[in-house]
């Protein structure tokens, strides 16, 4: 075997007693795919999993770590806990083509005793990583009652994911949400199990196949939320769960409403690690509170700095939420002039809110469509040579129809409409849908071109000498146009 790197360690208590390492046959035969255990730096036991994964010898009890591979040994003498990779080189029988084996080697209860290594490796298959979790959940971290993972399992999962699957531009967000009523209702073990699992439902039913869920026991539940892009998103799953669990449900033939409190941790802010994250959003949740009676879940941060940036966001959304309601989106009209005519520029206005806000609360409202439409409507108000029309990409094919059945109906060659997405360096040419782009000098010409696009928006360059040299040399492959000095 060769070639290890090193993924974080924390130092173990040189004391650590060697006595940890009584779990179960049982439980490591169908938890791991191998184990090994170490005492004086030499194999005291390796279950079948360990000697099939790694090719060991029948007699391997008593050999020295080394003889596993050099890498192990420097794993065991590093006397520190953590997760390692490395590989090794084999021949495969089957198909006699050298190949590379990847594993995850997780050390675990490390000690010294006199220079020597005591311990225990668990081998994973890093090629099956999704089966194993598999296996992790299908056994004791799976709770019966809900079907969901257990306390102990969420916590490794989470930490797996923490350190294996999680990206550091994304957020990743625990979520633990308490139902006091829950307890109180006077409930057989028998339906009480059915309102546990009814909740389970409408907690998964929300999830993305990366995140995870758990039931905690009692009355609280724990999410975890992995590789979110914005707060917003993951606010938006969040409010969705809770306004699902607490939607009325039938008990003991009434109609129950149950009341959730909701407490929010972020990774990195409030811990790097699944057990203080779960901490801090118990905290949190138990922080919260109903203030009107009509409200049946409350969110809470343990950061107050995100919270009240929350509280903010929240009320300017709601507020953008009622102007979308209440048809105020009006359209701005630029116009441009270039040696082909006139061009006009549409774009959806509101008072204090970016086109993209505008877009992402109509996609809320899932009414996008509508204003595509009504924009390129508006055109017919307008009198111009070219008009461009500004919307998400997403949209172009409800917007390409939108113009053609425009230009048709005005007697307007389907030339002279465009669409001018905020985005134009990874869009593909559009079929029968031209592209324009505004542009200050920002983006290369080439990768415009392989984007699609034909014509240009630019701002008077006569002040940036710079950019005139560049609409010079644009001029001579897309079509361009400057804005109109008035």
């Amino acid at each position: 075997m060769s070639g290890t790197a090193h993924h974080g360690a924390n130092q173990m208590n040189a004391n650590t007693p060697i006595t940890d390492f009584a779990l179960s046959s049982d439980f490591l035969g169908c938890l791991f795919d191998g184990v090994i255990h170490v005492r004086n730096a030499r194999v005291v036991w390796a279950n079948d999993a360990a000697r099939k994964l790694l090719g060991l010898a029948e007699n391997i009890e008593g050999a020295a770590i080394s003889q596993i591979s050099p890498e192990a040994q420097g794993i065991m003498a590093c006397g520190e806990q953590g997760r390692f990779h490395f590989w090794r080189q084999r021949i495969d029988p089957a198909t006699n083509i050298s190949r590379r084996d990847l594993f995850i080697a997780d050390t675990r209860w490390i000690a010294d005793e006199g220079g020597c290594a005591n311990g225990q490796l668990v081998f994973r298959d890093a090629s099956d990583l999704a089966l194993v979790e598999k296996r992790l959940i299908n056994t004791a971290f799976k709770d019966d009652s809900s079907g969901l993972l257990t306390a102990v399992g969420f916590v490794d999962l989470a930490d797996t994911t923490f350190s294996r699957a999680r990206k550091d531009d994304r957020l990743t967000l625990v979520v633990v949400m308490y139902l006091p009523d829950l307890i109180n209702f006077e409930l057989e073990p028998v339906v009480h199990a059915g309102v546990v699992s009814d909740i389970a439902v409408r907690i998964c039913y929300a999830l993305r196949g990366n995140d995870l869920a758990a039931y905690l026991g009692q009355s609280e539940f724990a999410i975890m939320l992995n590789n979110v892009a914005q707060l917003d998103q993951a606010l938006a799953v969040i409010k969705r769960i809770a306004s699902r669990v607490s939607s009325p449900f039938q008990c003991k033939g009434n109609i129950v409403r149950l009341q959730a409190l909701l407490g929010i941790a972020i990774y990195g802010v409030d811990g790097q690690a699944a057990k203080p994250l779960m901490e801090a959003a118990a905290r949190a949740s138990a922080e919260g509170h109903l203030e009107d009676p009509g409200t049946f879940f409350s969110i809470t941060f343990a950061n107050k700095e995100i919270q009240w940036k929350s509280e903010r966001e929240a009320v300017r959304a709601e507020r953008l939420r009622q102007e979308v309601l209440q048809g105020n989106t009006q359209f701005d009209v630029a116009f441009f002039d270039g040696e082909a005519g006139s061009a006009c520029l549409i774009t959806p206005v509101l008072a204090g809110f970016s086109e993209e806000e505008i877009w992402a609360a109509y996609e809320l409202e899932s009414t996008a469509p509508n204003l595509v439409r009504a924009m390129i409507d508006h055109s017919s108000t307008v009198t111009s040579d070219i008009f461009i029309f500004s919307y998400p990409e997403r949209h172009s094919k409800i917007g390409n129809n939108a113009m053609v059945m425009l230009a048709a109906t005005r007697g307007l060659a389907l030339s002279q409409f465009f669409s001018c997405p905020a985005e134009v360096a990874q869009l593909p040419a559009g079929e029968g849908l031209r592209i324009a782009a505004r542009w200050n000098g920002n983006k290369s010409l080439s990768s415009l071109r392989s984007a699609g696009v034909s014509l240009l928006l630019v701002k008077e360059a006569l002040d940036d000498p710079l950019l005139a040299a560049e609409v010079s040399v644009a001029k001579q492959f897309f079509k361009v146009f400057t804005l109109r000095a008035d």
